[in-house]
């Protein structure tokens, strides 16, 4: 269980505030992208952040 924990973990540090960003190609981004699209990602952060007591940025 703990690869699952440290991939989901790496994957919304990337997401969210883009933290390892350099340490992928392009290609491997637009791989993980296309096989799992962030859909309508930017709208919905804002509001899952409200849920949890996060402030909007």
């Amino acid at each position: 269980m703990q690869s699952e924990i440290a991939l989901t973990n790496a994957g919304v540090l990337v997401d969210v505030a883009a933290i390892g960003y350099d340490e992928y190609t392009p290609e491997q981004r637009d791989q993980v992208i296309a096989a799992f699209p962030l859909g309508d990602f930017k709208k919905g952060i804002p509001s899952a952040a409200n849920l949890i007591g996060l402030e909007e940025a």
